[in-house]
C-alpha cells in the first residue's frame, strides 16, 4: 500500500476534472499539505495530435501509472485527473480480461479515494483539446460509472459546482486530521490590473 492518498477524480471529458484537481491542489498547498498533481498523459497525446498512440492503452496505462508510482511514497496526497481505471474505460475490444486484471491489480495496490464528478449541464462543453464531442463525453461518463461499479472500490459522487473544490479539499484534510481554513470564494475581489488612477 502506498504512503500517499491517491485521490482519483472520475468523469468524462470536459467535466472540469482538471480544473477541480488544480483548485484542490492549490487549497491543499495553502494548508501546508505535501501533495502533487501529475500531468495527464492522455491530454499530452491529444495536444500532440498523436491519436494512434492514444489508442495504445497498454502504453497509456504504463506511462500514467508510472507518473503515480514514482511519487507514491514521497508525498501525502496525489491528485489524479486521469485515474488508472480510465485505461479500462478507453480500452479497445482487443484488450480483454488479462489487460483489465493487470489494471485493476495495479490500481488496488494504492490507497485510493475515488470521487465521481457528476457533470454540471449548465457549464459549456469545450471541445478544444479533446477527442470527443459533447454527446460522446456523456457516453464516457456512463462508461466510467460502469467501470467503477464493476472494478473499483466504493466511490463518492459529487455534483460539479463552484463549491466542489472546497468540498474535496475538506474531505482530504479531514482524512489527514486537518481543518479547512481557506476556501475558494465564488465572487473574488475585482482587481483592475494596469488601470489608471
Amino acid at each position: 500500500m502506498s504512503k500517499a492518498l491517491i485521490v482519483n477524480l472520475y468523469a468524462g471529458p470536459g467535466s472540469l476534472k482538471s480544473t477541480i484537481a488544480a483548485g484542490v491542489f492549490t487549497l491543499l498547498k495553502l494548508h501546508g499539505v505535501d501533495c502533487e498533481l501529475p500531468f495527464e498523459f492522455p491530454k499530452d497525446l491529444v495536444w500532440e495530435e498523436n491519436l494512434s498512440m492514444l489508442k495504445d492503452q497498454h502504453y497509456v496505462f504504463g506511462v500514467q501509472s508510472h507518473r503515480i508510482w514514482r511519487i507514491r511514497n514521497k508525498v501525502d496526497v496525489v491528485l489524479v485527473d486521469s485515474p488508472m481505471l480510465f485505461s479500462i474505460v478507453y480500452r479497445p475490444e482487443t484488450l480483454g480480461l488479462e489487460f483489465i486484471n493487470d489494471v485493476v491489480t495495479t490500481y488496488k495496490k494504492y490507497n485510493n479515494l475515488d470521487i465521481f464528478l457528476k457533470r454540471n449541464m449548465d457549464i459549456k462543453y469545450i471541445e478544444n483539446g479533446r477527442e470527443q464531442n459533447f454527446k460522446e463525453a456523456i457516453e464516457v461518463d456512463n462508461k466510467v460509472l460502469k467501470v467503477l461499479d464493476t472494478y473499483g472500490t466504493p466511490y463518492l459522487t459529487m455534483n460539479v459546482g463552484f463549491n466542489t473544490i472546497n468540498e474535496i479539499a475538506e474531505l482530504i484534510l479531514t482524512r489527514l486530521k486537518l481543518k479547512l481554513r481557506y476556501e475558494v470564494n465564488e465572487l473574488p475581489r475585482r482587481i483592475n490590473y494596469g488601470s489608471k488612477k
